[in-house]
């Protein structure tokens, strides 16, 4: 089972992830780690996107700031990858969701998983 990004209307294409409030929710500066299981097959790369705490980040106050790219290989395999952010926000600002991935080029993405972690704080 999994989820897959679709062709869109205008350029770029997505899949939006909200962490629960419960969880994570405009939180003070910690390591989080976000690992994504994706399908290596069918876009080019894709892009993590996050909320974060650096208005400097990115647009509207770092809420779309860039956190890791991963370039797939085409194998056809499904596989994990991590992405590990320390100004993590989570205040719902990424379009009413935490973070997302942005696919680049042409295909689509599939992701079977998403997951955050919070890494203890040293």
């Amino acid at each position: 089972a999994c989820t897959q990004s679709v062709p869109a209307e205008f350029e770029g294409r997505y899949l939006y992830f909200d962490v629960h409030e419960s969880f994570a929710y405009d939180i003070e500066p910690r390591p989080i780690r976000i690992v994504v299981e994706y399908h290596d097959a069918g876009c080019d790369a894709f892009e993590l996107q996050y909320d974060s705490l650096d208005p400097a980040g990115s647009v509207r106050g770092g809420a779309f700031k860039p956190g890791g790219r991963v370039q797939t290989e085409g194998t056809g395999e499904w596989r994990s990858t991590q992405f590990d952010v320390f100004d993590a926000r989570f205040a719902d600002r990424c379009n009413g969701a935490d973070f997302r991935l942005w696919v680049i080029g042409s295909g689509e993405l599939a992701v079977s998983a998403g997951r955050v972690e919070k890494a203890p704080n040293d």
